[in-house]
């Protein structure tokens, strides 16, 4: 009995200390609910003098609309978190935003981001309306390091221009409906476009003379990323993945080492240039061209890899394994400044080489086709030997290293062109392939990068000046190694097993 009663005794002992935990444990956390509770600052209504939104009362809700007056600043410090209450449709007048007549200073940090984004409905981009920069009342905004995602525009600014130019770092644009419009000569630099109705767009104002750069930044799944809509993009070291379209509308472009992977459509509508880059799995690759110069780019598997038409340039690329590598414009007509196609690879392409959509004739002869064969070439020509209403075209035989000439076939005399030349001296190629613990880039010529990615475009590796690469920690599957050597540069794949 007395050991029963010894026992008893702490068993009832141990019950009360955890009845006493317990209650430690519940005042705890009922201490940091409350915490947490008193740190969700409501916000609403007009700032008539200078403001600051603190880390320590962040989150801030805005459940209402919030206008910065002529002569206040609001300064919002790194790290704050800005939830916005949605009220319906972000286009909506009355629906939430920031009005900005004032100053706003939204400068956060590389490792304090500064984020603005709706507070329940992650999911839309018209949660809320966006910041409303009114420059006709002298609004001046000063912001970078911030992520802005759910707003209808991302940054709206009214008639009048943002001065000199806006500069963004590490900035992240997602789930947006029109994510930035250009007012200005806007720098983007390692910045985020993802998901967005419209990533980056400029302007047809007349008092505006938007420019638009990129550098470092990925765009993914937008339906349109970039459009310059009447400027100036210069897009460069950058990549594009899964958009309807990556670039797209009226304007001028420069396009130099960016990537393109599945896409709907990489580049259309636009002038310009596109060098140094490559485009894998992206349905069409550079469509509705019209002085657009294109040079040194790898593309492949497209059901069509360009559409060209007046005063385009396609040179020293390569262009494979697509369903049709390129269709010649049907706008095109006498008197138009012909498209001109010459030292590209253009092989293996499972439907056509060349579709002529126009009546006009045209010398394909300064490119290879990797077939010693000159039937097998011309049944993937379509021109006026299978639609008499189409032109004709010139073509040249080489052997499947694109050094020898075999043939020429001059269907038609075309003056002031040129047959059977060719200068593509560089060769390069992968071994083995498969392979396992390694690959060994063969080239004619110094390897000067390599860039591998995976099958979704992401970046597995860089490497500079190397032509071999250890693979063990890679897992099994098919991976893209882009290959410079110089401005040359091609796209081949390598199979680990």
């Amino acid at each position: 009995m007395t050991k029963q009663k010894t026992t008893h005794r702490v068993q009832i002992s141990n019950s009360n200390s955890m009845k006493s935990c317990f209650k430690i444990v519940n005042l705890l956390l009922f201490t940091l609910i409350t915490i947490q509770l008193q740190a969700q600052t409501p916000v609403s209504g007009g700032i008539y003098q200078s403001t600051t939104w603190t880390r320590s009362n962040s989150p801030y809700i805005m459940t209402g609309p919030v206008v910065v007056f002529p002569g206040a600043t609001l300064t919002i410090e790194p790290g704050v978190k800005i939830l916005v209450r949605e009220t319906g449709n972000g286009t909506s007048t009355g629906t939430n935003y920031l009005e900005i007549r004032g100053t706003l200073q939204m400068v956060g940090q590389p490792n304090l981001p500064i984020q603005l984004e709706g507070e329940n409905q992650k999911q839309r981009r018209d949660g809320w309306y966006g910041l409303k920069i009114m420059r006709s009342q002298g609004a001046v905004l000063r912001a970078d390091y911030f992520h802005l995602a759910n707003a209808y525009y991302g940054f709206f600014v009214d008639n009048g221009v943002l001065p000199d130019s806006s500069v963004f770092h590490q900035c992240v644009w997602k789930t947006n409906g029109y994510a930035y419009t250009a007012f200005n000569k806007s720098i983007f630099d390692s910045c985020v476009f993802q998901n967005n109705m419209v990533g980056i767009s400029g302007n047809l104002l007349p008092t505006a003379t938007p420019w638009i750069s990129a550098n470092n930044s990925n765009f993914i799944s937008n339906s349109v990323a970039v459009n310059p809509y009447g400027s100036h993009a210069v897009v460069q070291n950058s990549s594009f993945s899964n958009n309807d379209m990556a670039i797209s509308g009226i304007g001028s472009i420069e396009v130099n080492q960016d990537s393109f992977f599945n896409n709907q459509i990489g580049i259309r509508g636009v002038q310009g240039k596109v060098e140094q880059s490559v485009f894998f799995n992206n349905n069409y690759g550079i469509i509705d061209a019209s002085g657009l110069h294109i040079k040194n780019i790898a593309l492949q598997g497209s059901n069509l890899a360009f559409d060209l038409g007046e005063n385009c340039i396609l040179e020293w690329s390569t262009v494979t394994n697509n369903d049709t590598a390129i269709q010649i414009s049907s706008n095109l007509t006498f008197g138009s400044t012909y498209p001109s196609i010459k030292q590209n690879k253009i092989c293996n392409n499972s439907q056509y080489h060349v579709v002529n959509g126009s009546n006009l004739n045209l010398n394909l002869a300064r490119n290879c086709f990797c077939e010693p064969d000159s039937a097998a070439i011309d049944a993937k020509l379509y021109d006026g030997y299978d639609d008499i209403t189409r032109g004709l075209f010139n073509f040249s035989v080489f052997d499947t290293s694109c050094t020898t000439v075999l043939d020429v076939v001059e269907k038609v005399y075309i003056a002031g062109t040129q047959l059977a030349t060719l200068d593509l001296p560089w060769e390069a190629s992968i071994f083995p392939n498969p392979g396992n613990d390694q690959f060994i880039v063969r080239s004619n010529l110094p390897v000067t990068r390599l860039i591998v990615r995976n099958l979704q475009g992401q970046t597995v590796g860089e490497f500079q000046n190397r032509d071999a690469v250890l693979t063990e920690s890679w897992p099994n599957g098919m991976y893209l190694i882009e290959i410079q050597s110089g401005k040359n540069r091609d796209l081949l794949r390598w199979v680990k097993k």
